[in-house]
């Protein structure tokens, strides 16, 4: 399995810029198809990215990223540990 990390290149800044080889960026502005697959593995069909998925495993959002760099919880955030 591999890291994706929804996004898109429509708004905002990419914030996570090293370490590119380490995982997929799912850019969801190019195609509805991939918004959709985002938002059903995120379980709201509302969800706006970014939102970062391991395989088929929901990790959260960009939020829950911060707090887990922050507690020092990243490995298991991301379902790695």
């Amino acid at each position: 399995s591999s890291l994706h990390l929804y996004s898109t290149s429509v708004t905002g800044s990419h914030k996570i810029k090293s370490q590119q080889s380490e995982y997929q960026l799912v850019d969801i502005s190019q195609d509805n198809a991939v918004r959709d697959e985002m938002q059903v593995l995120v379980g709201n069909p509302k969800a706006a990215p970014p939102h970062i998925v391991n395989g088929d495993h929901y990790c959260g959002d960009f939020e829950l990223f911060v707090e887990a760099v922050e507690q020092n919880m990243l490995q298991e955030f991301l379902k790695l540990a």
